[in-house]
């Protein structure tokens, strides 16, 4: 037994296993839809929470390189999550750009 085994319950394992596995894999970029759709999720949830802040699309910005930061480093400590590449993390934050762009629009209408 990995001590990852030991630490993660097996839904959690089974589930990071679920997102981890590729639509695309090829060597200049990895798409996998269930963390493509995560980090689309964050973009919203960030910009909805400071909405209200002089500039909302900068604070998601930063926060999405911190949360990038954060992803690249636990790729170390959990085995079943794929190492990190520039391209990857790139995509990332343009899908949670994307949405807080979603996000703002919505808001917008209302």
């Amino acid at each position: 037994m990995t001590i990852m085994e030991q630490i993660l319950p097996q839904f959690m394992i089974t589930f990071f296993e679920f997102l981890a596995k590729p639509l695309v894999d090829t060597n200049w970029i990895i798409i996998m839809p269930g963390w493509g759709l995560i980090h689309t999720g964050f973009g919203a949830l960030f910009f909805y929470l400071v909405r209200k802040e002089k500039y909302p699309l900068l604070v998601v910005f930063l926060l999405l390189i911190f949360f990038e930061m954060f992803e690249y480093s636990i790729s170390y400590l959990v085995p079943i999550i794929l190492k990190e590449f520039w391209q990857d993390t790139l995509l990332d934050l343009i899908l949670g750009m994307f949405g807080a762009l979603i996000m703002y629009l919505i808001l917008k209408k209302r």
